[in-house]
């Protein structure tokens, strides 16, 4: 989403960005598949006083579920990178780009550590300590996604005094080649 909004009118950036999500999302797929139809995981029980069972070996493949994601999250945040430093050089960056371009930078780094840091467990811990930083890793992207959101949301409520729960406003979505789409007075928080 904030590739396509940076982007909206350059095809081959948006290109790029879509091989690289359908190459990814056909990648973890794949290793999906791969794991449980053409590998075996020998479990063991040894931790009898911890509920459940616990993996003694880790097929080294699975290794793809956190190189994938950060080879196609480093190419979204070049493009994004690319296209903010581009607006900047020639003093065209608006408010709400800059926040698309802080806010990537801010998620790609955390993503990013963590994704290695993932990769780094997968390949030192334990078998069934592999999986530890999977939580940590969805839950940073759902914060920082909606920390993304919020900021946005700040540029549509320029009245200072819009604490009343009657608030509107209106949001214009630009389409290419065609009238944007406009919500007008549409109640932001119901009472």
């Amino acid at each position: 989403m904030r590739v396509w909004a940076l982007h909206r009118r350059n095809l081959p950036a948006l290109t790029l960005a879509l091989v690289a999500y359908i190459s990814g999302s056909i990648t973890l797929i794949g290793l999906t598949i791969q794991d449980y139809v053409g590998q075996n995981v020998i479990v063991t029980s040894i931790f009898a006083d911890l509920p459940g069972c616990y993996a003694t070996s880790v097929p080294k493949t699975l290794a793809g579920f956190w190189i994938t994601p950060v080879v196609v999250e480093t190419i979204l945040f070049g493009l994004v990178i690319y296209r903010a430093f581009a607006w900047w050089k020639n003093g065209s960056l608006r408010q709400d780009s800059l926040i698309l371009a802080r806010d990537s930078t801010l998620y790609f780094a955390i993503i990013f550590v963590l994704l290695v840091a993932n990769l780094i467990v997968f390949y030192l811990a334990p078998a069934f300590l592999t999986s530890m930083l999977v939580t940590p890793t969805n839950t940073a992207g759902c914060i920082l996604g909606s920390h993304m959101l919020l900021h946005l949301r700040q540029l549509v409520d320029t009245d200072a005094e819009a604490t009343t729960m009657n608030r509107s406003a209106t949001v214009i979505i630009p389409l290419a080649d065609k009238k944007p789409w406009i919500w007008a007075n549409r109640p932001l928080a119901s009472a």
